[in-house]
């Protein structure tokens, strides 16, 4: 039988390696971006960006991207639904000035880390 808590043990040793150069790969996630896409691309006449606590939201070119700080997606569990509900009344209120239809998708959730690399998130 081989003691896993053995560090001498060359199997475990050899595991331990694994786990530390895994743990160095992984860099730290900085932002969340949740994206949507919308029709018609030119629904918004001109590019709108909007400040929020820790972040934007930027709607332009049949897609709207809100970037939020990690620590503050992370801290508060209604705030991609508060998001959401936000894009949405966005759209809503440029449709009662122009009566004109959108599509708009659910949001993607990406993790962005500090490598720059990005990882899709199931919602």
């Amino acid at each position: 039988m081989i003691d896993l808590k053995d560090p001498s043990n060359s199997q475990v040793a050899e595991v331990n390696q694994i786990r530390k150069q895994g743990q160095k790969s992984m860099s730290k996630v900085v932002s969340i971006e949740l994206v949507w896409n919308y029709t018609p691309e030119n629904y918004f006449t001109k590019p709108v960006s909007i400040p929020i606590e820790g972040g934007t939201i930027e709607i332009a070119h049949g897609q709207a991207l809100a970037t939020i700080d990690s620590s503050i997606f992370n801290n508060n569990n209604g705030l991609m639904d508060a998001l959401d509900d936000f894009v949405e009344s966005q759209f809503c209120a440029v449709q009662h000035m122009t009566h004109q239809t959108y599509e708009l998708s659910m949001p993607l959730k990406l993790e962005i880390r500090d490598d720059g690399s990005e990882t899709p998130c199931l919602i």
